[in-house]
């Protein structure tokens, strides 16, 4: 499968503002922002682009190309942040704590290196998919699954927000303000599974993923799906947002 332009996570507009909110939230308190498990760097190219001076942080470098290549960047995980305490004014967290075991530990590091004042951006993730390209996305894992291939598990014993919101008020932080953004996105076939195969953080490290593309092939032309007419995708990207107080 050779290179499909990614689908947006939300339409133009609403990503716009989702961004240049996020990015007034984390700029101005004077530090670097550490993003944790920056992952595609998608999200760390849009925050750059408005001025938020990056960190990025994560196990494995799994930048797309073109995507926050001037940014300094740490291999690490959230558990033992190579950055000194204090030293930063904001951290991004996104669709990481969920696969994080000890994602207490996570969020004492997040605090730890957080200044007096500083800003935590925590989301839990969005769907992706629904209907029927959710229905061929579980096929594209379930193929990867059956050739040997293990898919990243959730690891964490999280029951939801309010589990996090207690955790952080007793590292020091006041309650979050929501930053929310909806809206409906086109996505075809073809990119839900160019998706699916092509984001190695969603499957364990160390495995050899050469062959997924394949997989993902053979799962899109037994899907009964025309591989190049987008559906409508409904999604919603949900932050809370934090300051640190003490």
């Amino acid at each position: 499968m050779s290179r499909i332009p990614p689908a947006p996570d939300l339409p133009s507009a609403a990503a716009d503002q989702l961004h240049a909110s996020l990015a007034e939230l984390l700029r101005g308190g004077g530090g670097p922002v550490l993003d944790v498990g920056a992952g595609s760097g998608r999200i760390a190219a849009e925050l750059a682009r408005r001025g938020v001076p990056l960190l990025l942080l994560d196990r494995a470098d799994a930048r797309e190309p073109g995507a926050a290549p001037d940014v300094p960047f740490l291999l690490a995980d959230a558990c033992h942040l190579p950055v000194r305490t204090g030293l930063c004014s904001g951290v991004h967290l996104a669709r990481v704590l969920a696969h994080i075991a000890d994602w207490r530990a996570a969020l004492a590091e997040c605090a730890r290196v957080l200044r007096p004042g500083g800003v935590l951006a925590l989301s839990l993730g969005w769907r992706l998919y629904d209907g029927p390209l959710r229905d061929l996305v579980s096929a594209v894992y379930d193929a990867g699954e059956a050739r040997g291939l293990r898919l990243e598990p959730v690891r964490a014993d999280l029951d939801g927000p309010a589990e996090i919101d207690s955790a952080l008020a007793g590292l020091g932080f006041g309650a979050p303000e929501l930053v929310e953004r909806s809206g409906v996105v086109m996505v075809t076939p073809r990119q839900a599974v160019a998706d699916a195969v092509s984001t190695v953080h969603r499957w364990l490290p160390g495995q050899d993923l050469a062959g997924l593309p394949r997989v993902g092939d053979e799962v899109l032309a037994a899907s009964g799906l025309d591989a190049d007419v987008p559906l409508p995708q409904t999604r919603t990207v949900s932050y809370r947002v934090y300051r640190r107080e003490r």
